[in-house]
């Protein structure tokens, strides 16, 4: 009767062994070092210029047609956004500043009430837009696919 409560008992200790983990601990308990990605240190460091990049006044928008196609896809946006809501023709439009502008979320500095957004580095612009025939400029910002938003009038 011993023998048996013997054998079971080492049938025992051979499963629960076999269960157990056979790995040593790691003789370094430091936390782990993270990286920060060459592509995200990049990004951080174009948000740092482009935020503080110098505005294109209206004096170069007079010399030269915008060499960036965002700048343009912005300006159309802002023309259509004017013509349905004030009916000003595009001719009466005057682009004062245009910022390039990194923004922390999709509302592109501009967050309204009741909404949410997507909270994504937006690179797009700042534009300030004067109708001349009325004298009154609108701060609108644009990310770089086109998408404009009327901030608030100046």
């Amino acid at each position: 009767m011993k023998f048996k409560h013997v054998i079971l008992l080492c049938l025992a200790l051979i499963v629960l062994s076999a269960c157990g983990d056979t790995t040593t601990a790691p003789a370094n308990t430091a936390a782990p070092v993270t990286t920060i990605p060459a592509a995200t240190t990049a990004a951080l460091a174009t948000t740092a210029a482009a935020n503080t990049a110098a505005p294109v006044t209206t004096a170069a928008l007079a010399t030269t047609a915008p060499s960036d196609p965002a700048i343009e896809l912005a300006q159309n946006a802002i023309a259509k956004d004017l013509k349905a809501t004030l009916n000003i023709a595009q001719n009466d439009l005057e682009y004062v500043t245009i910022l390039p502008r990194t923004f922390p979320d999709s509302s592109m500095g501009c967050p309204q009430p009741d909404y949410s957004y997507q909270q994504v580095l937006t690179p797009g612009y700042q534009i300030t837009v004067l109708i001349k025939s009325q004298n009154v400029r609108y701060d609108y910002r644009a990310d770089t696919r086109g998408n404009v938003l009327q901030c608030k009038k100046l």
